[in-house]
């Protein structure tokens, strides 16, 4: 299959969209790209029919916002990705450990994807438009929504009727190692973190054992970076390395190879090292890195001699890469 056969719809968070966005020689379209919780979208009930609102009736900051939030609300994900055009579908767990906004109008519950995008007051909005009130409302985690396994259920059997075999799921888990401004690595432990890795494993697993589809693994030791293109130091913006490795095994996956399962396993030891290495200083992230210079080269109060030697260092790492690892030490 070549690349211009494959495109996809993303079900998942920003990490999994930017292996497409943050690989400069990407060739894959993404069609669709839903920053959701799954089980909303599998919600039956005929209310959601009622009066629904549009993107510009939501208060958001972007219109992709405003778009995703009225498809949560209205539930319409599924018919847009059933519309999409894609042919290729790749998701991940990453809002499960979230929780759900949990629901009750017109003698029913409800839930509601809960993250950075469906608001609160988009809810009530949404509800009184339909000629109803809202008569409780509150963040549920996971375990407490009783039908969680029969969702699940119900998001695989439309993965799989939808995209049949073209199915990836990514494996994402909350890093305790961050990668400051500074170049310095620190190990960052959370109880938070550790509660939402247990999670995200626990899911990971149900859906990869009922889809029997591809998958791209993540190790353990992976690596967060403050000068990601957010400019933040959020556990699942990773350093460079692990998006190119992402869209080398998506290009192994579609590439319809017999026996590439040995060489997606030889791509993740080698991002494993690779963390390993970045940790310790003996490699540079690249983006960390080049970032870093030009901070430097922004501040015109830098100490003159201190930029010089960023600079034939940067060069000299730029010389002696080996499939993009920087190996001068900065």
């Amino acid at each position: 299959m070549g690349s211009r056969d494959v495109s996809f719809d993303v079900y998942g968070v920003c990490t999994t969209r930017d292996i497409f966005g943050l690989v400069p020689y990407n060739k894959y379209p993404v069609k669709k790209y839903f920053q959701l919780s799954f089980p909303p979208a599998f919600d039956p009930s005929n209310l959601f029919s009622i009066n629904p609102l549009t993107p510009d009736d939501i208060d958001a900051s972007s219109g992709y916002v405003r778009r995703i939030c009225a498809a949560d609300l209205n539930r319409t994900v599924i018919s847009d990705l059933e519309n999409s055009g894609a042919s290729w579908i790749i998701i991940d767990v990453r809002s499960v450990p979230k929780g759900l906004w949990e629901v009750k109008f017109g003698g029913e519950t409800h839930y509601y994807s809960l993250g950075n995008f469906v608001k609160k007051e988009a809810i009530y909005k949404s509800i009184e438009a339909k000629g109803l009130a809202v008569e409780s409302i509150r963040k549920v985690k996971t375990e407490e929504v009783p039908d969680m396994d029969a969702y699940v259920d119900k998001f695989c059997d439309f993965l799989k009727r939808r995209y049949d075999g073209n199915i990836i799921l990514v494996e994402l888990k909350e890093a305790m190692w961050l990668l400051d401004k500074g170049g310095n690595v620190a190990y960052k432990p959370s109880a938070e973190s550790e509660y939402n890795c247990k999670v995200m494993d626990e899911y990971f697993m149900k859906i990869l054992k009922k889809l029997d589809c591809h998958y791209i693994r993540t190790p353990p030791n992976i690596v967060y970076d403050s000068y990601n293109h957010f400019g933040d130091a959020y556990r699942v913006h990773y350093v460079q390395e692990w998006f190119d490795y992402a869209n080398k095994c998506i290009d192994l996956i579609t590439s319809g190879k017999e026996g590439y399962q040995r060489e997606m396993d030889i791509l993740s030891i080698e991002l494993t090292n690779k963390m390993d290495l970045i940790r310790g200083k003996n490699i540079l992230s690249r983006t960390n890195a080049c970032k870093r210079f030009d901070a430097m080269f922004k501040n015109r109060a830098s100490d003159r001699p201190r930029m010089e030697s960023y600079m034939s260092q940067l060069s000299e790492a730029f010389e002696g890469t080996e499939d993009g690892v920087f190996k001068a030490e900065i």
